[in-house]
């Protein structure tokens, strides 16, 4: 069994987290991410994996570009990837970034910094308890992490654990009232 805080990932932000030196992490935190990101681009492909995505009553088939399955609003530098999510809702977000065209991939990802993305047609969103993904043919290279962290191949099920965590903070923070469903 492997645990999360934050995120579950799959996809191009994977394989962009797995490929930053820990030193370059180290030194230059979220940055590094960024910077390996934008060295990327002119390799990058826009190649989807076929997956099953099976949560709470719900099934869908996709090709599948990027996966988040998010505890919070906040993933990977993307303030509002995850727009409903509260860390303690007892939901995951699920944004599935499906088949993208090279001339979608800007206004995606400018609705993504922004939170809008959620009814865009290259997008599936939705909360659920519980899911499991799995390949729907042999594409076993869809590495999936969890919290930046090699988690390993398809397929992968995923569950909240409720109030798995205890946090302790502020009755005033304003971050807290961000994270936090009253």
């Amino acid at each position: 069994e492997k645990y999360f805080i934050n995120v579950a990932a799959g996809g191009i932000l994977s394989e962009i987290a797995h490929s930053v030196p820990s030193e370059r992490k180290t030194v230059l935190g979220e940055a590094a991410y960024y910077i390996e990101g934008v060295k990327r681009i002119g390799e990058m492909r826009l190649d989807t994996v076929p997956l099953r995505f099976e949560a709470d009553g719900f099934s869908l088939e996709t090709e599948t570009f990027l996966v988040i399955v998010a505890n919070s609003r906040s993933v990977g530098g993307f303030a509002n990837i995850a727009p409903k999510a509260y860390v303690n809702d007892r939901l995951l977000d699920v944004c599935i970034i499906k088949s993208l065209r090279p001339v979608d991939l800007v206004p995606v990802f400018s609705q993504i910094v922004t939170g809008t993305h959620t009814n865009n047609k290259c997008i599936s969103y939705f909360q659920t308890k519980s899911l499991k993904i799995s390949p729907l043919s042999d594409h076993k290279n869809f590495i999936v992490d969890y919290d930046g962290e090699a988690g390993g191949k398809m397929p992968a099920e995923i569950s909240v654990v409720p109030d798995g965590l205890k946090l302790v903070v502020p009755g005033d923070s304003e971050k807290a009232k961000k994270l936090l469903k009253k």
